[in-house]
């Protein structure tokens, strides 16, 4: 970049001047800067109408609709049980339904039949029990067996300190008691459940009912079991421990049941599958009957190390309904074994439920239909206590299943299936929430009222007449001239709106007042021939303010009143349509047409505007960049003249120089 230096000769700041003829040159750009600007703010101002007119034929259009003058509307006498919603007004007719619900759809469904992580305590040679020692499958516990409490007496010495003490507490009016026992004290699991369901019986040193604080200390020993309601029971059928309080006169309605090891204690609750831990457990009484396993699988480890209760083969297909998903013991967990199934089953959910232990299959829709497992190759489905009855393999249990059944409604005593709990029929659709059957509600129907919904009507003209004022406001406030009240003011003081000048708005809104204000020869008959007598009518120019001249006023009792006098005849207003566009025209049918010429996407008479607009914006821009190059070039123009003037300048002061030097010698 070159240095300048101005006016070294002439002593004149040539670089002010030519900024200041620069200035002049460049006067044109910031007038068509400002046009630009008043052009885009029109622009904008039209866009805006185009909105609103669009809007306005909008609702123009559902009033030409052919059901707008006959919706209807449905209601029940108890929408807890079924709710009803019109979905087709022309299939639906004005009357009465008496509904019973006879069954609701369900999902099929298929469970593991028993738990999956192998819960087999260990012997003293580090094996595993025999099955029928297990707290899970088809084999039930001895609960007579010496061996069994054996083998729990050794799993909690070995995982623990020793200590084999535990506590079964509840809560009373003399406060939490509790009853301590030693397995070393006791010859079977059934004499342990007799001394916890009645603590008098047996040795005192591990029989005894003591009151407990709370903070572990032992305040007394009680003599009797008046206050003591627990019950501890197996439960062969589901192969399931049970305890709780039985219930209290108290105002909670319930006792507190505590389960705790003694301190250092390994968790005999824990072995027995009624905690997942060693700490102190509490509980009310509708939390008590616990009957979940929480034992849980390791649902990340491979398959062949998830700890399943069976031993798995190395890999397989199984196949559910039609769809077959191969398997890998040694490359595949559990979780990715239910996310394929997931994925690739269509129509089913997959999912496995650590607080159960068991994996679940479901159909995503309700309906009548089973789920059918089997296993091509290997024994997936089996290890998952999957397979129907009679196909599960030795030592397995057979899963849970559940047919997916249709909905049946009685509708005026014909019955009505549906693979949903929607049901669909003469235009109504029925949500079925609850069982409502026949057999129990004879005299008692649920009510299904169908009727014509004249508020909808109302509604909808008066949306029109909303969007209508809307369009006419707008053109209002931006056709305000705002003059200043001194006297004197100039031109540059008054505030004109941007649609000042322009004609468009100015005739939309003239011609949109005159086409509702108008007289019908035919549409409505001798009846209706004007929009007066629906209750539509201008507001009064003399009372109303400047933005509000040419609004509708709208009275919907007026229109309701001749809707229920003669529906088709205000049909007929809005909606008569002839082959030509003459007086016969229904208003709605007249301002449809007209408000699509407007607002048509590609040749609509505001859009062309707002396109005009553009070209305008464009041709300013080019005549903005081709003025910017004149000042450019005039300004390269000046210095070149400028730097040859100082030059020259320069020149001469050197000629007078020595010019005086060479005269000095003569005086």
């Amino acid at each position: 970049m070159s240095i300048q230096f101005h006016g070294l000769s002439s002593g004149l700041d040539t670089g002010e001047i030519i900024d200041q003829l620069s200035a002049i040159e460049a006067r044109p750009i910031q007038r068509f800067e400002d046009r630009i600007e008043e052009a885009e703010e029109v622009q904008g101002a039209f866009r805006d109408l185009n909105n609103r007119v669009s809007n306005l034929h909008s609702r123009v259009e559902s009033l030409t609709a052919r059901d707008a003058f006959e919706p209807m509307a449905a209601s029940s006498s108890d929408d807890d049980i079924v709710g009803v919603n019109i979905v087709n007004d022309r299939q639906a007719v004005t009357g009465s339904y008496e509904v019973f619900v006879e069954s609701l759809a369900t999902n099929a469904r298929v469970r593991s039949g028993a738990f999956l992580q192998n819960q087999k305590m260990a012997t003293e040679d580090g094996e595993t029990m025999r099955s029928d020692f297990r707290v899970t499958g088809d084999s039930r516990l001895n609960l007579d067996s010496e061996d069994f409490l054996d083998q729990l007496r050794y799993n909690v010495e070995t995982t623990g300190s020793g200590n084999e003490d535990f506590f079964v507490r509840q809560d009373t009016a003399e406060g939490m008691v509790g009853v301590s026992i030693d397995l070393d004290e006791v010859e079977s699991f059934s004499e342990l459940m007799e001394i916890i369901n009645d603590p008098t019986i047996g040795p005192e040193d591990h029989a005894a009912v003591l009151e407990y604080d709370g903070a572990g200390e032992d305040r007394s020993t009680l003599a009797d079991s008046e206050n003591w309601s627990m019950t501890m029971q197996y439960h062969f059928s589901s192969d399931r421990f049970t305890m709780h309080a039985a219930e209290s006169s108290g105002a909670d309605g319930g006792r507190t049941v505590e389960l705790a090891d003694a301190v250092g204690g390994s968790g005999f609750f824990q072995r027995i599958g009624f905690a997942s831990d060693q700490f102190i457990h509490t509980f009310d009484r509708t939390q008590s009957e616990y009957g979940e396993n929480l034992l849980s699988l390791d649902r990340r480890a491979s398959l062949e190390d998830a700890a399943f209760q069976s031993s798995i083969d190395s890999a397989g297909t199984i196949r559910i309904n039609n769809t077959e998903v191969e398997w890998d013991a040694e490359e595949d967990s559990l979780d990715d074994v239910i996310a394929r199934l997931d994925s690739e089953v269509s129509g089913v959910n997959v999912s496995y439920n650590e607080a159960t232990d068991r994996v679940t299959l479901e159909s995503s829709d309700p309906g009548a239909g089973e789920i059918e497992i089997d296993d091509l190759s290997g024994n997936l489905a089996n290890v998952l206590n999957l397979r129907e009855p009679g196909e599960e393999s030795s030592y397995q249990s057979s899963g849970n299943f559940e047919a997916g059944e249709d909905a049946e409604v009685l509708i005026d005593g014909d019955p009505v299936s549906s693979s949903s709990n929607t049901v669909t029929f003469n235009g109504l659709e029925l949500e079925l929430h609850e069982l409502y059957q026949q057999a129990e509600h004879e005299d008692e129907p649920i009510e299904i009222e169908v009727y014509d919904d004249l508020d909808a009507v109302v509604e909808e003209v008066s949306r029109f007449v909303d969007q209508y004022n809307s369009v006419i406001e707008f053109i209002n406030q931006r056709s305000e001239v705002d003059v200043p009240s001194e006297p004197g003011a100039d031109a540059d003081e008054i505030d004109s709106g941007v649609f000042v000048g322009q004609s468009l708005p100015r005739d939309l809104r003239v011609r949109l007042g005159m086409m509702v204000t108008g007289r019908f020869s035919e549409p409505g008959g001798d009846s209706i021939n004007s929009a007066a007598q629906l209750g539509i009518e201008q507001v009064n120019p003399r009372q109303a303010s400047a933005r509000d001249r040419g609004k509708l006023e709208f009275n919907a009792s007026e229109l309701r009143a001749q809707l229920e006098e003669d529906p088709n005849a205000v049909r007929d207003f809005f909606q008569a349509s002839t082959d030509e566009d003459d007086p016969e025209d229904g208003l709605a049918t007249r301002l449809d047409d007209y408000l699509a010429g407007m607002t048509d996407r590609h040749d609509g008479i505001i859009g062309n505007r707002i396109d005009g607009f553009d070209q305008r914006i464009n041709n300013l821009q080019d005549r903005i960049e081709r003025q910017t190059r004149r000042v450019e070039t005039r300004q390269a123009q000046l210095q070149r003249q400028f730097i040859q003037m100082e030059s020259i300048m320069a020149r001469l002061h050197q000629q007078q120089d020595s010019l005086m030097m060479g005269l000095g010698g003569w005086f």
